[in-house]
């Protein structure tokens, strides 16, 4: 019997995780993430939510698969991250600019995911801090293209 191992989807969204988490308002980051969380689907509400904080979500687009040779599957899994932060007094936009910007610093730092993806692309992003009153907000989509054995995975 084989040994059970973990799908590789599962092992990219945790390097996700971890990645996202390190944005620490550190050098190069301008902002301190509280907050990293997968959910299935993005809340109404965030009152009670860490802030800055930050959602992984399904995108509800199929994951892309081009079949190859000898069951070697090429996908492209689509991720959603959604950025909130209670806006600054005054601010005009620079804190969700900034928050997208280490989003993307992070999650471009490393485009393989560990060694688990042959690339990363961000594919939309979306400033949506002008719905929201004193909660910003935002959307990047990402699609993340790995490799498996398509028999297994």
């Amino acid at each position: 019997m084989a040994e059970r191992t973990e799908s590789k989807r599962e092992l990219i969204l945790q390097n996700l995780e971890t990645t996202l988490g390190a944005i620490d308002g550190d050098d190069p980051f301008w902002t301190e993430v509280k907050s990293v969380k997968r959910v299935p689907f993005v809340p109404m509400e965030f009152e009670g939510e860490d802030k800055p904080g930050l959602l992984i979500v399904a995108t509800g687009e199929p994951e892309t698969i081009e079949n190859q040779f000898n069951y070697h599957d090429k996908r492209d899994l689509k991720i959603g991250i959604v950025g909130v932060l209670d806006r600054p007094r005054g601010d005009q936009g620079t804190a969700i600019n900034r928050f997208m910007k280490d989003v993307s610093i992070a999650v471009m730092a490393d485009v393989t995911r560990g060694g688990l993806a042959s690339m990363t692309f961000k594919t939309r992003q979306l400033d949506a801090s002008n719905l929201f009153g004193d909660l910003a907000m935002f959307e990047i989509e990402l699609s993340i293209r790995y490799h498996c054995d398509g028999r297994e995975e």
